[in-house]
């Protein structure tokens, strides 16, 4: 497992991210969005590599198809861009495979067509990470999570999971900020 990105880099990433939706605004294609964000990543000199493909590997068998990534910054931080009116569950299921697929520790997902950037942003961290959180690093926010579902982070205010308990993951590289309220559910 690769070490988890520090707060600094998701910082700078999504300053990055505010920076180019600051200037496009909502309404474009998600290609325009991810030149943009790949030329503020240069500006800001963090190492990336686009549109990373990686072979399906079945049965220890790869295959002739592929997944691509987005966008992976400093080799452990992997971003999907998406221009979408509404975040669905199977982009969050499509970032957490890619994580799952190339042992990368964090994902963020990034939707440009939010009004405001940072309500488009979200954190989804790895399989490898999550048992680790679950069995060490998580702390109780209101009660211990009945059940032992694998956590991950989304994004705060969602209405589906208001009622349910959570876990606050003391070490998530997003930092402390209000609006970076992640839970792990």
């Amino acid at each position: 497992m690769r070490p988890m990105p520090d707060s600094e880099l998701t910082r700078r990433v999504i300053g990055c991210a505010i920076e180019v939706h600051r200037n496009l605004g909502p309404g474009l294609l998600e290609e325009l969005y991810e030149a943009c964000l790949c030329e503020e990543l240069i500006a800001a000199g963090l190492e990336f590599v686009r549109q990373k493909s990686l072979p399906v590997v079945y049965k220890g068998k790869a295959l002739d198809g592929h997944y691509t990534m987005d966008i992976i910054v400093r080799e452990n931080l992997v971003l999907e861009i998406k221009a979408v009116d509404q975040v669905l569950p199977i982009h969050e299921a499509q970032l957490q495979t890619y994580l799952r697929l190339s042992g990368l520790p964090l994902g963020l997902l990034m939707n440009f067509s939010a009004d405001r950037m940072k309500d488009g942003i979200s954190c989804v961290i790895g399989p490898d990470v999550s048992r680790q959180c679950s069995s060490a690093k998580a702390q109780p926010l209101h009660n211990q999570s009945p059940h032992g579902a694998r956590p991950r982070i989304t994004r705060p205010n969602h209405e589906h999971h208001r009622h349910r308990p959570s876990l606050y993951l003391d070490h998530c590289p997003l930092g402390q900020r209000p609006w970076h309220g992640h839970r792990v559910v």
